[in-house]
Order: structure tokens, then sequence, then C-alpha cells
């Protein structure tokens, strides 16, 4: 998949109606089935890759989770002072397996530019590799 995806914020903000979005994150991720080398491939885009093994449904329910935290913009501001309006942003990945990948925290900005890729074995149910 590649794509803008929203971003979620504390509850307690969301609750208080502080702010209306927390902004958006761009995100490109690949599912390799196991047994096969993702290094000989490059990161394809891959809204076409994964949508043409879901129409095949030939997506194993075992293989590695490739994905890279591109960036995120319109961030809300969470800190004021000295470096002026910003905020402290990082990315919480929750994998289907309990494990949680994290980015690293980019200090004082409200257009955060990672660039930082993940790699992790997983196994996915099959009706979750065929979903929308």
């Amino acid at each position: 998949m590649d794509g803008y995806y929203p971003l979620n914020g504390p509850e307690n903000l969301k609750k208080a109606g502080t702010y209306s979005t927390f902004g958006e994150i761009y995100l490109q991720m690949m599912f390799v089935p196991e047994g096969q080398d993702a290094e000989s491939v490059p990161f394809p885009p891959l809204k076409e890759n994964l949508k043409e093994i879901l129409e095949k449904e030939r997506a194993p329910e075992n293989g590695t989770f490739h994905i890279r935290v591109i960036h995120a913009k319109g961030l809300p501001v969470m800190d004021s002072g000295i470096e002026g309006n910003s905020c402290d942003p990082y990315i919480e990945i929750h994998l289907p397996n309990g494990k949680i990948l994290k980015t690293d925290v980019k200090k004082n900005t409200l257009r955060a530019i990672w660039k930082q890729a993940f790699t992790e074995k997983i196994s996915v149910p099959k009706n979750v590799l065929n979903a929308d």
C-alpha cells in the first residue's frame, strides 16, 4: 500500500474537542511471502503490487511485513516556547503479532520527515490481507 493515512492523537485531546485533526502520514508498505527474497525486488509502488496479490488471493499467512514511514504534515501544535509553536512527533506501528515499531522522535517540528524503514516477520490471517 502506498498513501496518506490519518493520525490519531491522545484520547484526552479528542474527548476535549481541542483538535479536529492530528494530521496525516504518508506510508509505503509491502508484504513479502515467506521464501521470497525481498532484496531482489526494489520497493515497488505498493498499491498496484498489493492489489495484484489480493486479486489473485494468493497472499500467504506467513511472511515479512515491510513498511517505510516517510513523513507527516499538518501536525497540531503541542508545544510552544523558545523554538516557536511545534510538536515532537513519533510514530508507533502496532503489528498483529503484538510487536510495536517506533520511529525516532523528531523534535520541534510540524512537518516531520523520517524516511525510516522497518521489516518484521509476521503471520497475518488471510481475511486481513483480503480487506479493502
